[in-house]
C-alpha cells in the first residue's frame, strides 16, 4: 500500500510519576531491564531513534543484541540528560517534562475509515522522518527517541518520548497539538 494514506492511531499522552518510572519505562522501550522479560528472538528486529540534536536526520539503527541495546540505552540517557542540562533525571525534576505516547500506524481506506492492512516495518524510516517533522513544526515539542516494536504479539507499534515545554493546551491533548489529526 502507498505511505500517502498512512495515518497514525495514538493511545494519550502518558507522563512520567518520578524518575523511577521514567528509567523503567527506557529499559522496557530498549529491552534492557534486568529479567529480559520482553526480549524475544524478534527483538534484534526492533529499531531505535535517538538524535543527538534537533536537526539530525533519522537513523533506524536495529536493537540488535544485549550489548547493542545497552549502548541505546546509555545514549538516550545521555540525550535526556543533555537536553535537559542535569547529570540526574530524577532528582533534577525533569522526567516531569516528559511524555511517552504508542502510536499505531494504519491505512486509511477511501471511505477514510482505518483499514485491517497492517503497516510494514520497512515503513519504519518514512514514518519517523514524517513523524520527526511533524514534532519540530510544534515549538513546544521536541522528540527525544522513538522505538518501533515488532517483537510482541499485538499489532506492531511505535512509541515517541517526547519532552513538551510549556502548558498543556486547553481541551486538545499534546499530541492533538503537534499532529492536528491529519494524515502522515
Amino acid at each position: 500500500m502507498s505511505g500517502s494514506n498512512l495515518i497514525l492511531l495514538f493511545d494519550r499522552e502518558l507522563p512520567f510519576s518520578d524518575g523511577r518510572h521514567l528509567y523503567n519505562h527506557v529499559n522496557y522501550l530498549l529491552r534492557t531491564d534486568p529479567f529480559q522479560r520482553w526480549t524475544n528472538t524478534a527483538t534484534r528486529t526492533c529499531r531505535a531513534w535517538i538524535p543527538s540534536s534537533p536537526s539530525m536526520q533519522p537513523v533506524l539503527e536495529f536493537f540488535g543484541g544485549s550489548d547493542e541495546r545497552d549502548a541505546l540505552k546509555e545514549r538516550l540517557l545521555g540525550s535526556l540528560k543533555g537536553h535537559f542540562q542535569t547529570t540526574d533525571l530524577s532528582s533534577s525534576g525533569a522526567y516531569r517534562s516528559l511524555f511517552m505516547a504508542r502510536l499505531v500506524p494504519a491505512y486509511l481506506g477511501p471511505d477514510g475509515s482505518p483499514t485491517a492492512d497492517v503497516w510494514q516495518p520497512q515503513d519504519a524510516p518514512g514514518l519517523v522522518t514524517s513523524i520527526a517533522a511533524r514534532f519540530a513544526a510544534c515549538a513546544a515539542a521536541d522528540l527525544m527517541c522513538m522505538v518501533s516494536h515488532v517483537d510482541q504479539d499485538e499489532c506492531d507499534h511505535l512509541h515517541a518520548l517526547f519532552s513538551w515545554d510549556g502548558r498543556k493546551p486547553r481541551g486538545r491533548s499534546r499530541l492533538d497539538v503537534i499532529f492536528g489529526g491529519d494524515a502522515l
